[in-house]
């Protein structure tokens, strides 16, 4: 690889000879100047976040935060207190499960703005501060802790397109 380097009107440029899929030279042009990389946009397209839960009083509260306009707007609250839940996304629908005494699961459909949350299959296990993840379209709920403080180490999977729950390994 041959890199050499000159000047252009104070900008400095590199290029590079990298070897192509077919066996060809193919030049590319790496330029450094002090323009920024990324646009500056006034705002972001769609930047929002959905807030839940509660404090001390384990609440119902659903919100809708806008990044761009600095304001939050309050959408339907969920069936059943959210302290301590944990809630991925899957489809455009929100999934919330778990929770201070919980085993409880709810879905929002983001689809429509004004939807009403909707129980889908409880957990096998009540669990408060437990971790979620997105799983081959599953919510794949992990650890947490039960009422009297004991720490889980199983793992639930709940699939939204057969509307079940299963336990499927614990934790190491």
């Amino acid at each position: 690889m041959e890199v050499s380097t000159m000047e252009n009107s104070g900008a400095e440029a590199l290029t590079h000879e990298l070897p192509a899929t077919d066996g060809s030279d193919m030049e590319v042009n790496i330029v450094e100047d002090e323009k920024p990389i990324t646009p500056q946009m006034d705002e972001l397209p769609g930047a929002t976040c959905l807030i839940m839960g509660g404090g001390d009083e384990a609440e119902k509260i659903v919100e809708t935060y806008d990044v761009n306009k600095k304001s939050f707007k309050p959408r339907k609250s969920t069936l059943y207190e959210r302290y301590g839940s944990t809630s991925v996304k899957i489809n455009n629908h929100v999934y919330s499960a778990g929770g201070l005494d919980s085993n409880f699961v709810e879905c929002l459909d983001l689809n429509q703005d004004d939807a009403d949350w909707k129980k889908v299959p409880s957990m096998n296990e009540k669990r408060l501060f437990a971790a979620s993840a997105v799983l081959y379209e599953q919510m794949c709920v992990a650890g947490g802790m039960n009422k009297d403080e004991y720490i889980l180490s199983s793992v639930e999977l709940y699939d939204p397109v057969v509307a079940c729950t299963r336990l499927v390994d614990t934790m190491v």
